[in-house]
């Protein structure tokens, strides 16, 4: 495990030794790392492994989760909920997140964003919990996962004894009761002393760290956090490098409701307009469509670039769907979608 001061060894804990837990709680993804200066490995450490299917790898897993059907204190979440359907569990539930801040949802929302989000959502897994509740199983399991990887980098008695931080991140223009929420699910999921950052400022954090030598006292910027539920944009001024970074905030910051999330939920839409209202009930559950969406998530969705060219194309092997009338570009199993 590296060099570590003695108490790290012997499990015995100075005062002052403590671990900084950060969570990134995405819309579509989240991930965990861990940093600390009693650590022989001073950068950050993030987690890379992760339960499911899909591979270990990576590092972040879906924020989705789904419940059984017959007890609310079982579910899956994350990349096992990738697996084929299960008629033992319920719905996925996604945006997981944005239950937390309703109102956003509703507030310069673009025209495909679903509308009563959070009561669709939840009525639908047929669930006796809150948002904060659901929040709060899901933050539960990815640290309790992640702080089971903890030990491949640090002593398990260790991690057992120090004091623990944890740091949290919202978008730029989260309410005050969505901080609240937050905070509530994070302690309702066994975690105390949480810190909430502003996204658009971890993002800054990160960014200037990696780009410390070409900065200067005095430069501008404006920064850009496009994610999976929202989009933040910043603009701050560097009034002090050393010994501690500081910024400024420029103009105040602005967000919207419209992230990864949404093109997501516009690709269902097309896709049902495409095969039509009956194939699109039986074609929605089906591995087909799982694939094709898992294409259009890692690949088209990534790959588009903006310039015009050949189409990007989403594949729904051996789903033998029927191709409807006007329909150019799919010929039942291959949609060819124009750049």
């Amino acid at each position: 495990m590296g060099e570590y001061p003695p108490s790290v060894h012997s499990g015995t804990v100075e005062a002052d030794e403590r671990l900084v837990v950060a969570l990134d709680f995405g819309t579509t993804y989240s991930g965990v790392a861990i940093c600390s200066p009693h650590l022989h490995h001073k950068d950050p450490i993030t987690i890379m492994n992760w339960p499911g299917p899909v591979g270990a790898t990576d590092p972040k897993t879906p924020t989705v989760i789904r419940y059984s059907t017959t007890n609310s204190t079982q579910y899956e979440w994350g990349n096992l909920v990738r697996a084929a359907k299960d008629p033992n569990m319920g719905p996925t539930i996604v945006g997981i997140k944005l239950l937390l801040n309703p109102g956003t949802q509703d507030k310069d929302k673009p025209s495909h964003w679903p509308t009563g989000i959070t009561d669709k959502i939840l009525d639908a897994a047929n669930l006796p919990k809150s948002a904060v509740q659901v929040a709060a199983d899901y933050i539960r399991a990815i640290i309790n996962h992640a702080e089971k990887e903890m030990t491949q980098n640090v002593p398990a008695s260790y991690l057992e004894t120090c004091r623990k931080e944890y740091v949290m991140s919202v978008p730029a223009a989260w309410s005050d009761k969505a901080k609240d929420a937050t905070e509530r699910a994070a302690k309702a999921a066994g975690i105390s002393n949480v810190n909430i950052i502003k996204e658009p400022e971890a993002a800054a954090l990160f960014v200037l760290r990696k780009m410390k030598n070409t900065l200067s006292v005095g430069d501008a910027f404006v920064l850009c956090d496009a994610g999976g539920g929202t989009v933040d944009l910043i603009s701050y001024e560097i009034q002090l490098i050393e010994p501690t970074l500081k910024l400024k905030e420029l103009v105040p910051g602005q967000c919207r409701t419209d992230g990864s999330l949404s093109l997501n939920w516009r690709f269902a839409d097309e896709v049902r307009r495409l095969v039509g209202d009956d194939q699109w009930e039986w074609l929605k559950d089906h591995r087909a469509y799982q694939y094709a969406e898992k294409q259009w998530e890692t690949e088209v969705k990534r790959s588009y670039d903006g310039d015009e060219g050949d189409g990007l194309f989403i594949n729904f092997p051996r789903a033998k769907l029927t191709v409807r009338k006007g329909n150019k570009g799919f010929d039942g199993r291959s949609w060819e979608i124009p750049k």
